[in-house]
């Protein structure tokens, strides 16, 4: 399972390699699929633990990002010699190393802690606090991170569908970017996120849920890039990306010795392009063609309908095309990147 929060910050940190290795010479959401029909009289997951009941989690994360090819190319419309773009693309291949350590300093691995409160319910429906610790980019300092702390309330209706959303962080930035959110965004980007997306599955072995969700992503890396201050956000102003298309299927494999549910995940990503900056030989230009992105994952659930693990895996390759002011040539990157999320329940504080 993956949402496009991810997805985007996973966008951003290929930017951000990108980024590194240069420094040397109100929107309509489109209607989203429904989910598949429970049995009749099927049980279906619910979080069912009594209000007040306090679960801690620990939460690991790894990012790596892998330089795949790197070369020139003549821009369309340029003429250049043979010879001039064999020596341009020696050279280029000398900065390789050089560029290959910008993509090691930009993958990371972090861990955190996150929290889940189980609140009074509301008009008998299910109600959930979830409080996680993110590591965000310093605007001061870009090469340093700062941890601020966001807080999701997700009410549950009784076929386990997200009803009501509302998301909040200590940080301003983040605040400022959950406040831009609508809730119908909110409400899809919680269904395809973790835990949250196992509720409502029926409880019958075999079963499979398939979801196809789209998100208008030009608005949410927009929004995400402009975290990283004022020149990361002037990199993304003017910034096109198409939508991008997630389809998942979640399937209910049994319950183990302890009475706990468990489930597997698979999902794709259909491809997508992005692209920012003015076209002309004396702008800076770059286009990005993510072409492969899949992943999956497992999830364990309590019999009180808290999470006791989740791990899910997502796996990304794209090219780019790069074009500096007044040069001839266009260079050509492919990228690839992996993420691993692992959340593990460290305790639970019953009321």
């Amino acid at each position: 399972m993956t949402s496009p929060t991810r997805t985007a910050l996973a966008t951003l940190a290929l930017l951000g390699g990108l980024s590194a290795a240069q420094t040397t010479p109100g929107q309509t959401i489109p209607a989203q699929a429904a989910p598949s029909a429970a049995q009749p009289g099927a049980a279906v997951l619910l979080p069912t633990a009594l209000p007040g009941t306090l679960a801690e989690y620990t939460l690991n994360s790894q990012t790596a990002i892998q330089l795949l090819d790197l070369h020139y190319e003549a821009k369309p419309g340029q003429t250049v010699r043979a010879a001039d773009l064999a020596a341009a693309n020696t050279r280029l291949q000398a900065r390789r190393a050089q560029m290959e350590a910008a993509y090691r300093r930009a993958s990371q691995t972090t861990t955190t802690k996150s929290f889940v409160k189980v609140l009074p319910a509301r008009d008998g429906q299910p109600v959930l606090l979830s409080t996680s610790i993110v590591p965000l980019p310093d605007a001061e300092h870009p090469d340093r991170q700062t941890n601020a702390a966001v807080s999701t309330t997700v009410v549950y209706g009784p076929d386990g569908q997200v009803t009501d959303v509302s998301v909040s962080s200590s940080d301003a930035r983040l605040q400022r970017y959950f406040q831009s959110v609508d809730l119908q965004t909110l409400i899809r980007n919680s269904q395809n996120d973790g835990a949250t997306a196992i509720y409502g599955l029926p409880l019958t072995r075999g079963e499979v849920r398939s979801r196809n969700v789209t998100f208008p992503m030009q608005g949410i890396v927009q929004s995400l890039g402009s975290l990283g201050g004022a020149e990361a956000a002037s990199s993304v102003a003017n910034i096109q990306a198409s939508p991008v298309v997630i389809h998942t299927q979640t399937r209910f494999t049994g319950n183990d010795a302890a009475g706990n549910s468990l489930f597997s995940q698979t999902y794709t990503i259909d491809p997508w392009k992005l692209q920012f900056g003015k076209k002309g030989g004396d702008a800076f230009g770059m286009q990005m063609a993510v072409n492969l992105s899949n992943g999956g994952g497992s999830t364990v659930v309590r019999p009180d309908g808290l999470l006791q693990a989740y791990k899910v895996t997502q796996a990304l390759t794209m090219t780019a095309r790069i074009d500096s002011p007044l040069e001839p040539y266009s260079m050509v990157m492919a990228l690839g990147l992996s993420q691993s999320t692992a959340q593990t329940l460290k305790g639970v504080t019953l009321p």
